[in-house]
């Protein structure tokens, strides 16, 4: 069975990592077993708390900490005050991996900086791999081929290089492999050429505050308005009031999925807020061809994984508008392949770029291009 060379080119560089770990690295993880070493992690997390039943810690840094406290049993401490003699892993994976180095590198004492990545490649049986990077192996080794079908769908190179940097970062939580990106938060669904034939109408789906709507109309002034999908009470009424003042804004507050009804929503992590069964509200959810029947021309869809769903939910319309999409992939590894194949099942004539828009794992899009007939 043949596969794509960019999925070929993620396995042999996977491969080479996990054979090559730089010397210096192992030589911290036996100064932190043989106690000549004190090891702090940087950061208060779900990776933190991971690493924390499988290194020996003397400590949590966390600058904003006041004193005293504790956390998973460990004492909290700024980082200033770490030892000069210390060693220090960084669970800050998600957004800022880059300025998380930069932290420990600027720290008073000058401790030495040790990724868990390494651990992982010197000794997989002790240091498992964090959950994202065992998710991520595990979808790339039974998924390979369709990994390989969609890295045949995108249309340009930078897509390549993205496909490749950021599985291998899901795959290892190096951050060597994400040492080219950066926060690019302003310049998300819309740094690809998009021409559109007449003036765009935009769905936001997961709206949240508005701002992707109102760099919308900044990048777009000629437009035919926007719907804006936003299940968060809260959240909604602060979109209304950036947003206010502009013409053609329906606010809906609705999540967006493949049919009515309603869902549990957790609010709580602000933008990554999401459908939930624990979720403390309850909110209605709505199919996109069931609410907006004026054609539109530009979706996006950020719904912290219920983004398959809402393409579900969209199919008459992607039928019938062939509009633009620029569609989050990364709430999930599966995303990568799951995406596309709900789209593509609607309509093939689409061109597929791929972009990423920080440091770590978090804020990849997938764009789907209508493909004009000439």
């Amino acid at each position: 069975m043949s596969t794509n060379p960019s999925a070929e080119r993620i396995a042999a560089d996977f491969e080479a990592w996990s054979r090559a770990c730089p010397p210096e690295s192992a030589a911290l993880a036996r100064a932190i077993d043989d106690g000549t070493r004190p090891c702090y992690v940087l950061g208060r997390n779900e990776h933190s708390r991971f690493m924390a039943a499988r290194v020996p810690l003397a400590g949590v840094i966390d600058d904003a900490a006041t004193p005293g406290q504790r956390w998973c049993d460990l004492p909290v401490v700024h980082g200033d005050s770490v030892p000069a003699n210390a060693c220090v892993i960084s669970a800050v994976l998600h957004r800022r991996p880059h300025q998380a180095r930069q932290r420990i590198r600027a720290m008073a004492q000058a401790p030495r900086e040790l990724a868990y990545a390494d651990l992982m490649r010197l000794d997989p049986a002790r240091h498992a791999p964090l959950p994202f990077c065992a998710a991520a192996r595990a979808a790339f080794t039974e998924h390979r081929q369709r990994f390989a079908e969609v890295a045949s769908r995108l249309v340009d190179s930078t897509s390549h290089q993205v496909l490749r940097d950021i599985m291998l970062y899901r795959l290892t939580a190096d951050a060597d492999f994400t040492a080219g990106y950066s926060l690019r938060d302003d310049e998300q669904y819309f740094d690809v050429d998009m021409a559109f034939a007449c003036p765009p109408r935009f769905v936001d789906g997961g709206a949240f505050r508005g701002e992707t709507t109102e760099y919308f109309l900044r990048h777009h002034p000629h437009n035919c308005g926007a719907e804006v999908f936003e299940p968060n009470p809260a959240s909604l009424a602060l979109a209304r009031q950036r947003l206010a003042g502009n013409r053609d804004i329906a606010f809906h507050p609705l999540a967006l999925g493949d049919a009515a009804g309603s869902v549990g929503f957790d609010a709580s992590a602000a933008n990554a807020s999401r459908v939930s069964d624990h979720g403390e509200l309850r909110v209605q959810v709505a199919a996109l061809d069931d609410v907006v029947r004026e054609p539109v021309h530009f979706i996006k869809y950020d719904l912290e994984g219920y983004e398959t769903r809402a393409i579900d939910g969209a199919r008459a319309t992607i039928e019938r508008n062939h509009p633009h999409l620029a569609i989050c992939v990364y709430h999930s590894v599966m995303d990568f392949i799951d995406v596309p194949r709900h789209v593509l099942a609607v309509r093939d004539d689409y061109d597929l770029l791929l972009r990423h828009y920080t440091q770590g794992w978090e804020e990849t899009v997938m764009y789907f291009i209508p493909r004009r007939r000439t």
